[in-house]
């Protein structure tokens, strides 16, 4: 079958399918309700998509580090400690579907830290990432005024995910197509302002911010660099004049932003007392299926447990503890410092960025899923380490990647 064949576009079936899938799952399940077909389909992407992955993987890898075989043994390990939760005949084998369902594909993703990319696949990523950006523009205003709930539209900015990679890379890019992604971001925040959704604000406006601090006043042996930085100016006082104009629809929001961490202090205390009572599981997590007591919010009410946080740092110690937090910071230091201080070109500099931005969602939200935005951060660690690509001027890359 044509999904399983294995040549060149192995690797932006393995990105693309899967994003594109979990998204359409996402708003079907949110509009009609869950779906035994649906489901079933969901198994054959996942477990297909996951061995497209393992196959690229061990056919096109780079020299792994020190730090990189750390952290994918910790993930074997994690696997290796979930079999018997998996097999579990809980609830016909409740625990096993959502293995095949998400988690085996999900935490499999890091593996794309070690895959040896080319300029073609970059390319085809830039494309996915201007074509979802721009069915994003199409479809968020519709479905945010005919459904009137928070969830669709949210569910939507996964869209976005790739917009980053794009708007840090402006100059490589068609005028006109650069500032189509830098409206469908803007029009992200404003709708998510609407929404009240703070940590969304936070993510997509780092994105923009990184992407104008780099296009402006980053080094660059590229003549458009001018022309950008009048953009952005407009763009920010776009943004500022309507922010005045349209001040009362964004009332919900100030006010949220007011509260600060209020309305998570109560579940991430209850996170820190149930690990303080077993101290090695800030060490070791408790595994890809761990809970911790979640009182009223509990996810599970036969137990009383929940099994997740909305943040991505504690949720990082709660699956895979200290250990993959720890690995995952020191590989992504690195990263950043190669890709922003011994590197030629836009590309690795804005894919470090993409990985600051993050760590800063990770402060509001930012919990793995099978997302491209996910996905960005270890393709940018891979990119971030790879000689080659350091080496590259903004003109190579241009005429390689660039959306024409």
């Amino acid at each position: 079958m044509a999904l399983f064949s294995y040549n060149n576009n192995t690797l932006f079936k393995v990105i693309a399918i899967p994003t594109i899938w979990v998204l359409f799952e996402t708003q079907f399940n949110l509009w009609y309700g869950a779906n035994q077909f649906i489901s079933l389909l969901r198994y054959f992407v996942i477990v297909s998509s996951t061995i497209l992955l393992l196959r690229y993987t061990y056919n096109n890898h780079q020299k792994i580090s020190l730090l990189q075989y750390l952290f994918l043994i910790w993930i074997a390990y994690m696997y290796v400690v979930a079999i018997p939760t998996v097999l579990d005949s809980y609830r016909g084998y409740f625990y096993f579907k959502q293995f095949i369902s998400i988690n085996l594909f999900l935490y499999l993703l890091p593996l794309l830290m070690i895959v040896e990319f080319d300029t073609m696949s970059i390319r085809k990523l830039m494309k996915l990432s201007y074509s979802l950006s721009m069915l994003y523009v199409c479809i968020a205003i519709p479905i945010f005024y005919v459904s009137q709930k928070m969830f669709f539209s949210e569910s939507l900015i996964s869209l976005l995910g790739g917009a980053g990679l794009v708007l840090m890379t402006l100059p490589y890019h068609d005028t006109k197509k650069s500032r189509l992604v830098m409206f469908a971001v803007v029009l992200g925040i404003v709708l998510m302002m609407l929404l009240g959704r703070r940590n969304k604000v936070l993510y997509l406006s780092s994105m923009l911010f990184f992407a104008g601090l780099l296009n402006m006043f980053g080094s660059s042996t590229l003549k458009t660099k001018k022309k950008f930085r009048g953009v952005f100016v407009i763009l920010a006082l776009g943004c500022f004049l309507g922010l005045v104009i349209f001040s009362s629809s964004f009332e919900f929001f100030f006010s949220r932003v007011d509260t600060g961490m209020d309305s998570r202090e109560g579940i991430i205390e209850l996170f820190m007392l149930d690990f303080n009572t077993t101290p090695n599981d800030w060490i070791f997590g408790r595994g890809i299926y761990g809970e911790f007591n979640g009182g009223i919010l509990a996810t599970n009410e036969d137990t009383g447990m929940r099994d997740g946080i909305e943040n991505g740092y504690l949720n990082i110690i709660l699956k895979g503890g200290g250990i993959w937090l720890v690995l995952l910071i020191l590989l992504s230091l690195k990263s950043v410092y190669l890709g922003l201080f011994k590197s030629n070109n836009k590309l690795c500099k804005g894919f470090a960025f993409i990985i600051v931005v993050y760590y800063i969602d990770m402060i509001g939200f930012g919990i793995a899923t099978i997302s491209l935005g996910y996905m960005m951060v270890f393709i940018a660690i891979s990119i971030c380490c790879n000689k080659q690509f350091r080496r590259l001027t903004d003109e190579d890359l241009m005429y390689k990647i660039g959306l024409e």
